[in-house]
């Protein structure tokens, strides 16, 4: 559970058991894909055993299209806010 309420546009992305290079590739081709049609990207990347995809999701991943990242109390979830400009 996290501290602000979940978007009604949003979808979820799953990035368990990808490689970084496997989960770079979908995050960017999804977010620019759906980025007219949601408010919200909810990525769950994980966080036991490593964290490859989380760190890069919370410190490396960046798009004009995300306006912000929300680190959801669950560790191995990130939300990303679509800009609306």
């Amino acid at each position: 559970m996290r501290e602000y309420f979940v978007a009604k546009k949003h979808i979820e992305l799953d990035l368990h058991g990808m490689t970084l290079d496997q989960a770079r590739h979908y995050l960017e081709v999804s977010v620019e894909f759906n980025k007219d049609m949601v408010e919200e990207i909810i990525v769950i990347h994980g966080y036991k055993h490593g964290n490859c995809l989380k760190d890069y999701v919370q410190k490396e991943f960046s798009s004009k299209f995300v306006s912000r990242k929300y680190v959801w109390m669950n560790p191995g979830v990130t939300s990303l806010i679509i800009s609306k400009n």
